[in-house]
């Protein structure tokens, strides 16, 4: 088990998420590193997280749609409806700005909310284990890293990468 926790990941990517300038994007996801068709999974789809920045205060974070993800991985009509119930929009909701994934559009007073969602997708809904399940991807999904963690107050693990 890692010595971060789950409030460390938390509170990382929020702050990262408010200091984001716009038209920048990042992505989150789980570390299929030890799944026997994990080279397979990075040319297709991942389970992930997307967020990018816009309108000069505003995130969007999108959790990765049934549209793009294999039939084995696809999120259940029971996560959708976890999704739903934790403030999430669905695809096809009623929206002009709606998207393909499941998603959120957050002022950037609001992402430490947002990073509490997100991290709850991660283990609720993907049933990651541990903090070091997630890693970040900053080259589209060539090559996974670790996703760092921000100076947190005391009491955090900030010192330490996530992996």
């Amino acid at each position: 088990m890692s010595e971060i926790t789950w409030d460390d990941l938390t509170y990382s990517l929020a702050r990262h998420l408010e200091s984001m300038p716009d038209d920048t994007y990042f992505l989150l996801c789980v570390d299929d590193s030890g799944r026997p068709d994990h080279d397979e999974q990075l040319d297709g789809h991942p389970l992930y997280v997307q967020f990018c920045a816009f309108a000069g205060d505003m995130i969007r974070c999108e959790v990765v749609g049934n549209r793009y993800l294999p039939k084995d991985r696809q999120h259940s009509v029971d996560d959708l409806i976890a999704l739903r119930a934790d403030g999430w929009r669905l695809p096809g909701d009623e929206n002009i700005n709606g998207s393909p994934n499941v998603y959120l559009d957050v002022a950037s007073s609001e992402v430490d909310e947002a990073a509490a969602m997100v991290v709850r997708v991660f283990r609720c809904i993907w049933g990651v284990a541990d903090p070091t399940g997630v890693i970040t991807d900053r080259e589209y999904l060539r090559g996974p890293h670790a996703f760092e963690l921000s100076d947190a107050p005391a009491g955090f693990a900030a010192d330490e990468p996530a992996a």
